[in-house]
């Protein structure tokens, strides 16, 4: 089969592998990452949240706000690596011997086709 396609963004994620007879789906979610000696969260972000909240709903201040946000929420080194949350497996019996499979990346409708 090839490689995974990924799915999702920002908090969620997942790769599905495309099997119709045994598929994996990994799963990934951003608080979960090889741990020390980075972060790769800022612990600055939290205490910027609200000002940036106020410029950017509020008052209409959308640059201000971005630059802000820029300024304290990301990290100032590289963080770790993300890691698998965990693999969800799906057995379909009676598909064993499955013909004419066909997967792509469909840009129109932004994901993937299995066909």
């Amino acid at each position: 089969m090839g490689g995974g396609f990924t799915f999702g963004k920002f908090r969620l994620g997942a790769m599905i592998y495309g099997n119709p007879f045994e598929e994996e789906i990994q799963l990934n979610e951003e608080t979960v990452w090889g741990g020390s000696p980075y972060r790769n969260d800022n612990p600055e972000a939290y205490g910027v949240l609200s000002e940036v909240r106020k410029s950017l709903f509020f008052a209409g201040r959308e640059i201000t706000a971005e630059k802000l946000w820029k300024e304290h929420a990301f990290t100032k080194q590289n963080g770790m690596p993300y890691q698998t949350v965990g693999s969800l497996k799906l057995h379909f019996p009676g598909h064993e011997k499955y013909t004419d499979y066909y997967r792509d990346l469909n840009i129109e409708c932004g994901g993937y086709c299995f066909l």
